[in-house]
């Protein structure tokens, strides 16, 4: 059985890297990126960054996938992101796969980060699982973190269990 390796847990002032690896909705819905933004740092008390190509149109991001990969790969890299959080899913990210040499997995694995997405982004988790790095099945930006009336409890307190804290989670509520 494979051993994964576990990012450190998250903490109050750290700054977190926002990707678009599958679909641009974060350039599309600029509102409601920003909603989600705000609320994920005003629940967390964290900062959320822009790499490069975040806020690209959505053809742009359709068009540019080894852009993608470079954003993902400069936040990995980056000593200063202590996470990774997509803006949304979609159905795109598999093109990636054609642009990632054994060096971006030994990117992953050298770096690993909290990382945080659903949906399209199950391959990306995939590619974590490649190179021996847990990452974590959850809300994006633009889906479950920028609901009107604020991130739900329920979102808020598992995000807080699985990302924030170190202690083994238990049985969930």
């Amino acid at each position: 059985m494979k051993t994964l390796l576990k990012p450190k847990a998250l903490k109050k002032g750290d700054r977190l890297a926002a990707v678009s690896l599958s679909w641009g909705g974060a350039g599309l819905f600029r509102q409601r990126y920003e909603q989600g933004k705000r609320q994920f740092e005003q629940a967390f008390g964290v900062q959320i960054v822009e790499m490069p190509h975040t806020l690209d149109t959505p053809e742009e991001i359709y068009a540019h996938p080894e852009n993608r990969l470079s954003d993902w790969m400069m936040a990995l890299k980056d000593p200063e992101i202590k996470g990774i959080l997509t803006c949304i899913g979609g159905d795109d990210t598999i093109r990636l796969l054609r642009h990632m040499t054994p060096d971006h997995f030994d990117t992953i694995r050298q770096n690993p980060k909290v990382f945080l997405g659903m949906s399209d982004t199950t391959a990306n988790h995939l590619m974590c699982f490649k190179a021996g790095v847990s990452s974590f099945y959850s809300a994006s930006l633009l889906f479950g973190y920028a609901e009107n009336g604020g991130i739900f409890d329920y979102m808020f307190l598992h995000t807080r269990q699985t990302v924030f804290e170190s202690k083994p989670i238990g049985v969930f509520h």
